[in-house]
């Protein structure tokens, strides 16, 4: 029976078993089968890690506490949304591992709230909610590129599609086969949609997460964020599109001509 409470003796025992694991490798039994051997191997390591963890002083887990107190990042967050952004925007994939980074970042409350819940404060609830909400602010405001790459990534294939792919004929000749094929285009045109795929897909694998006291839906903050991009995008269009100028003396350019 090891009990962790009494470290010097479950310590002791540990390493006995580990070395009653090393000597009945002489066995022929043993010796011969590699299955059994590689148990042995993997139980004598995690009996090393537990005497590793058993001498573990509690200076050394005061000290991990400090170093991993992230209570600092409300002064330091906002320099990191920039860089996350253009991390997303250079792999996709990143996306997939925001959910730890959100995680750990509401850790951030627990210094702000530690006293006031030592102190028994009628505040609690009030300071936790407005703490979360800075946090879903800070999580919304770095989600907000990933609409944005999606939008830029669709304009790439749009023009991919509509310029430069090449519509392929029911029947064509074989010298003309490679003008259809389009090898860069078709993968560039591969890449950019396995983009938009990742991004999605690492939005819907977030997940509802709590930060602190709210739940936040990254599906929802990604709706959001497309409808703005849309509107924006729409605006842009109109804008750009819907200059009307005289072309010849008296005809002026209608609103369905633009359309």
């Amino acid at each position: 029976m090891l009990d962790y409470k009494k470290s010097n003796k479950t310590g002791a025992k540990i390493q006995n078993l580990a070395q009653a694991l090393e000597d009945i490798q002489v066995y022929d039994a043993i010796e011969r089968s590699v299955q059994i051997k590689h148990n042995i191997k993997e139980t004598q390591a995690r009996l090393r890690h537990m005497v590793r963890i058993m001498a573990l002083k509690k200076q050394i887990l005061i000290n991990i506490a400090m170093i991993s107190d992230f209570s600092y990042a409300w002064k330091a967050i906002d320099g990191f949304i920039p860089v996350i952004q253009r991390e997303i925007g250079q792999k996709p994939e990143t996306v997939l591992r925001l959910k730890t980074v959100f995680s750990k970042l509401a850790s951030i409350m627990n210094v702000p709230l530690k006293r006031i819940i030592e102190y028994n404060s009628e505040d609690t609830r009030a300071v936790a909610k407005y703490y979360s909400g800075e946090l879903v602010k800070f999580v919304k405001r770095t989600l907000s590129i990933i609409p944005t790459n999606i939008f830029e990534k669709l304009r790439e294939i749009s023009v991919i599609l509509t310029k430069n792919v090449k519509e392929m004929e029911t029947k064509m000749l074989k010298e003309t086969l490679k003008d259809f094929a389009c090898f860069e285009d078709r993968y560039t045109l591969a890449k950019r949609t396995h983009e938009v795929s990742m991004l999605t897909e690492g939005m819907l694998v977030l997940d509802k997460t709590l930060m602190g006291v709210i739940e936040i839906d990254p599906k929802e903050i990604l709706v959001d964020g497309i409808r703005k991009e849309l509107g924006r995008t729409l605006a842009a269009m109109l804008h750009e599109g819907f200059i009307f100028s005289k072309r010849h003396l008296g005809e002026v350019e209608t609103l369905e001509s633009k359309f």
